[in-house]
């Protein structure tokens, strides 16, 4: 009976990370995609502005909205004065999100993202209209491996994602909610301490929360130098 439980208890681990693997590869595809396009000189920045982020992350969703025949509009906002932040871990966060509301919509709607600043906190917002949350599922879409979500075939979602942003939020030292009015809107917010996202001196930097942000960060990076070295070979024959 044990050795039974050992099994299962395997069984379902090796499905977790399958899952997260689906979803780094998910990710890494969108955000190379994206990022190929908005770097010219081919060199990724560990740091932007917020307003690069989110131009970067927006576009990035605005493809994966057309690919999947939604009809979305994206809006964002910023507050001012907010420094360099870190990229790869705010698109992991931001874009588990938002690729979440783009898969829930039905057929239109609107998502906004904000960033904003209050009391050294970090207050990241992404609410969406064209589909809600049950009274009774919200306490539920944080647990790991439940998903609400199925594509056409029916094969169902990882369910990994929500469980994740909530997971990195407290590793970095904040909080994770999610709301909905139970008919036509949904609300994600996340608070994070600005010294876990912003740049630090050399000597008191920290490393990412865990592999999944330095595997982001690898792969895309992996991808971009792979696209300039087939660029310069080209240019050689040329």
């Amino acid at each position: 009976e044990n050795t039974s439980m050992t099994r299962q208890e395997a069984a379902q681990e090796m499905l977790r990370v399958a899952g997260m693997v689906h979803d780094i590869k998910k990710e890494t595809q969108r955000i190379y995609a994206a990022l190929s396009e908005l770097t010219v000189n081919k060199h990724v920045e560990d740091y932007l502005l917020p307003e690069s982020i989110l131009k970067l992350l927006i576009h990035t969703e605005e493809r994966y909205a057309l690919q999947l025949n939604k009809n979305i509009r994206f809006s964002s906002q910023v507050s001012p004065l907010l420094p360099p932040l870190h990229v790869f871990t705010l698109l992991s966060l931001l874009g588990n999100l938002a690729a979440n509301a783009v898969e829930a919509i039905k057929e239109q709607g609107i998502i906004i993202i904000s960033f904003d600043e209050e009391n050294d906190h970090l207050l990241l917002k992404v609410q969406n209209t064209g589909s809600f949350i049950s009274p009774r599922r919200l306490q539920q879409v944080c647990l790991p491996g439940y998903t609400t979500k199925f594509d056409r075939e029916g094969r169902a979602s990882s369910g990994v994602g929500l469980s994740y942003v909530q997971q990195q939020a407290q590793a970095l030292g904040g909080s994770f909610q999610i709301e909905s009015d139970g008919r036509e809107w949904v609300c994600c917010r996340l608070r994070i301490p600005l010294s876990a996202l912003c740049q630090q001196p050399r000597a008191e930097a920290s490393p990412l929360p865990n592999l999944r942000d330095a595997a982001l960060r690898d792969a895309a990076r992996a991808a971009l130098e792979e696209e300039q070295q087939e660029n310069n070979a080209k240019g050689e024959f040329l």
